[in-house]
């Protein structure tokens, strides 16, 4: 027999009052049983087993035992109210097309705690894939394929209980995951979030830490939604691409933000939109192109960031924005390019901040160029905090490298890389800020002073010898004597004494 809970599709609201109704309507049936064990129990829809229905099954088991399902196609939702693991090792399909449209394929009761594992199923037609609203214990499920949903393929709005999916793939509806407002700690890893039309990850109002590891979000929404949440969260090693929304939203989040090893690519919004979070933030290794709104948003944030060793590809507005905001800040090691906009936006940033070994080059204006800030390196203006930034290259900006105009105290801008070897043009470095002593070479880089220096193993000056040698004097770190020296060893092809 097959148990049955609704759960609408409305609203979140409406959402958990149709489910929990719909499951208090039905009942539970037997309750948990009071024995445990570990015993299998086998479903086969042929009727070749002790069960031909996955519910009776549930209903007959004790705590620790397995539900078996072998391959085939089974119906209606089952209720689970026990701490079983429903596991289907061969695959089996869940098919809600001759279901309630508001029902899930699995659901919670509301009269127990369990503590599932739901593995192994191919969800097809369902309102809901996995339904564990409210409830206040784990729930890991893994190796699941949920499509042509209505809601969401995992709904548990306001569940305290910590959840674990892994291996997880969800086509369709309006979330992947629907965690409205729960407060456990939830770890998402090694799966997939494509064509949602709300949100990847709906995890606004939460309240507890989050791990989205290795997974995949190809949505028309925002990629990962948490505004207003107060747990510590971790995206790390993650792809977020083709979302009309950001990639990542995080407004008024309190948590620590850890964004690693992430690209985020595509979008219609910012890549990462934290207005007025205030947590620390550390974004390492990671990856921003194209996406229309500009790549990271720290406006307003109060907690202090670091970004990493990232790239900032092409893409319109800024690469970084800090406006406004009160925290430390540190961008070190990390390149931004082919931008429309502005590298580094620090408008009335209030605290000290720096940008170090970075490369920002070939930033343009936008069509109208009516803004300031806009084909500039790193805007500066108004800034109140301490400032520097060093042994970075700034070369191939439209407008001025660097303006700090009305900056309360001086920039730093010593020691670094400006396309020649002279330094910047006069309006390379506008503002309150010292551009003083450039260096002679990008960093990191040696020019050659001598023949010797663009030879081979064998002392020939052989083709990427004399490219080297080119580059160098295209930059101005070589000068046009030695240049020639090198052509004509090239030429001769003998060996340097």
């Amino acid at each position: 027999m097959v148990r049955q809970g609704a759960v609408g599709s409305a609203g979140i609201g409406i959402v958990v009052l149709v489910f929990v109704c719909g499951v208090l309507a039905v009942g539970v049936g037997s309750g948990a049983a009071a024995e445990t064990g570990n015993e299998t129990l086998v479903v086969d829809d042929d009727g070749d087993a002790e069960y031909a229905s996955i519910q009776d099954a549930v209903d007959d088991a004790s705590d620790g035992d397995t539900v078996e399902v072998r391959p085939g196609t089974y119906g209606g939702t089952v209720v689970v109210d026990r701490n079983v693991t429903i596991v289907a090792p061969d695959g089996a399909t869940m098919d809600g097309a001759t279901a309630n449209p508001y029902k899930a394929a699995f659901q919670f009761s509301v009269s127990s705690d369990a503590a599932p594992t739901i593995r192994g199923f191919t969800i097809v037609g369902y309102n809901i894939g996995i339904g564990g609203a409210q409830g206040d214990a784990a729930w890991v499920i893994a190796d699941l394929h949920i499509s042509d949903l209505g809601h969401a393929g995992v709904f548990a709005s306001g569940a305290a209980g910590d959840w674990r999916a892994r291996n997880v793939t969800t086509v369709g509806g309006k979330h992947g995951f629907d965690a409205y407002e729960t407060t456990g700690d939830w770890r998402i890893r090694g799966s997939e979030i494509r064509e949602a039309n709300s949100n990847g990850v709906f995890a606004e109002d939460s309240a507890g830490n989050w791990t989205v590891s290795d997974v995949t979000v190809e949505t028309d929404a925002p990629g990962v939604s948490a505004s207003n949440s107060r747990g510590d969260w971790t995206v790390q090693g993650s792809r977020i691409t083709g979302n009309l929304g950001p990639g990542i939203h995080a407004e008024n989040t309190s948590g620590a933000w850890r964004v690693l090893d992430t690209t985020v690519r595509d979008g219609g919004d910012a890549g990462v939109f934290a207005f007025e979070s205030g947590g620390d933030w550390r974004i390492e290794n990671a990856t921003f192109e194209d996406n229309d709104e500009g790549a990271v948003s720290a406006t307003s944030t109060t907690g202090n960031w670091t970004v990493a060793n990232s790239t900032f590809g092409p893409g319109q507005f800024f690469a970084v924005t800090a406006f406004a905001s009160t925290g430390d800040w540190t961008i070190t090691g990390t390149t931004i390019r082919n931008r429309t906009g502005v590298g580094v936006f620090a408008e009335r940033a209030g605290g000290d901040w720096a940008v170090r070994n970075a490369t920002i080059r070939d930033i343009r204006t936008q069509t109208t160029g009516e803004l300031p800030s806009e084909g500039v390196g790193v805007f500066a203006n108004a800034t109140t905090g301490a400032w520097r930034v060093d042994n970075s290259t700034l070369t191939d900006t439209e407008r001025p490298a660097i303006n700090a105009t009305d900056a309360r105290i001086e920039g730093n801008a010593t020691g670094n890389w400006w396309g020649e070897a002279g330094g910047p043009e006069a309006d390379d470095c506008v503002g309150n800020v010292t551009c003083a002593d450039p260096l002679s070479t990008p960093p990191g880089e040696t020019a050659g002073e001598t023949v010797a220096d663009y030879t081979d193993g064998d002392g020939v000056v052989d083709s990427e010898g004399l490219r080297t040698a080119v580059d160098d004097w295209r930059t101005g770190t070589t000068d046009t004597a030695l240049l020639r020296d090198v052509i004509d060893h090239w030429r001769s092809g003998e060996s340097v004494g």
